[in-house]
């Protein structure tokens, strides 16, 4: 009894000083909440225009306001009715919330939505999607997909962009599209130096225009935490390429956040 008594007492102090934790954490992020939720309801009323003038200037290079309303209607946010947070993160002048979404018909969706503070106000920065348009009780899908013809031009970019930095020596370009999380992980030096060998070597990867990618598997669908992998194979002559690549959603585009790729012997 003493020992429970010991831990009882020891929860309940800690418990007072995880509240006042959670407060503060929720203080400090009540902006960027009240950002997130405004540009919601925004979409949620079909007002584009307002929301797309509520984003971070970095997001708006990425789309033009037609792709943008598209991309918003796709995901199933112009259905947005509110929204919970399990998770609220704020770095400097980052945030980071993450949560569900409930859309119109008792749907749910998974979301990761970043924020910059910029001009006393926060502004979305990226949106990350997971499980768009499932129901609360489908647990059978785990993300948004892409259909083959979406699935090709994304690696097929993703890798001539790649061959592109191989051939000129430079990797500034590339590194420019990549993920904000693989772009602070790596610098354009730090590429070139892991891809030396494709640079010394002379590797050409543009003859995989010509062919059809053989993916594994043949479907492409995110992730619960938001992430796309592709993986597959370009059956060219007398080498194929291999490559196994991830992307998340920013700024209403698939980036790269991981990138292994192989010439070698067709299989």
């Amino acid at each position: 009894m003493k020992a429970l008594k010991w831990v009882a007492i020891g929860l309940g102090a800690g418990g007072v000083l995880a509240g006042g934790i959670v407060w503060l954490v929720f203080s400090l992020t009540s902006g960027a909440v009240e950002a997130a939720e405004a540009f919601l309801r925004l979409v949620g009323q079909g007002r584009y225009e307002e929301a797309y003038r509520a984003v971070a200037p970095q997001f708006r290079p990425s789309q033009d306001l037609g792709s943008f309303r598209a991309t918003m209607q796709r995901s199933g946010l112009d259905k947005y009715e509110a929204a919970s947070w399990s998770s609220r993160r704020i770095s400097g002048g980052w945030a980071r919330l993450r949560g569900t979404i409930r859309t119109g018909a008792g749907g749910r969706v998974p979301v990761v939505v970043e924020l910059v503070s910029g001009n006393e106000a926060w502004l979305v920065y990226s949106i990350r999607l997971g499980g768009a348009g499932a129901l609360a009780d489908d647990d059978s899908r785990d993300g948004v997909a892409l259909d083959p013809a979406a699935m090709k031009r994304l690696a097929l970019q993703s890798l001539l962009d790649f061959n592109d930095a191989v051939r000129s020596g430079d990797f500034a370009a590339f590194h420019a599209k990549l993920a904000r999380p693989m772009r602070e992980q790596y610098t354009p030096e730090r590429l070139r130096a892991a891809f030396q060998v494709f640079v010394d070597q002379k590797i050409d990867l543009a003859p995989i225009a010509a062919v059809e990618p053989i993916f594994e598997p043949r479907e492409a669908r995110a992730d619960s935490g938001g992430q796309l992998p592709l993986k597959g194979r370009f059956p060219t002559r007398p080498s194929e390429v291999a490559f196994d690549l991830a992307y998340i959603l920013e700024g209403g585009d698939w980036r790269l956040v991981k990138i292994n790729v192989q010439v070698r012997p067709p299989q």
